[in-house]
């Protein structure tokens, strides 16, 4: 599996949408709400991912993958 797809795959199951999460210029934007984030911000940590993120400005987060 490609390091999006995992990445899309779980960020799906806290959403319960596969249709709000994609990739753009390496960085995910997802459309949700403040309380969506965290739970997928804690998602992703819980799985050892280094994750910043920061408020789109419009409609969601971006997720910013870091080594």
């Amino acid at each position: 599996m490609g390091f999006e797809k995992v990445i899309l795959e779980k960020v799906a199951e806290v959403l319960k949408s596969d249709k709000q999460a994609g990739f753009f210029c390496g960085s995910l934007s997802v459309i949700c709400n403040e309380a969506e984030a965290r739970k997928i911000y804690h998602r992703l940590t819980k799985d050892r991912y280094k994750v910043q993120v920061s408020p789109d400005g419009s409609y969601g987060y971006i997720f910013d993958f870091v080594a």
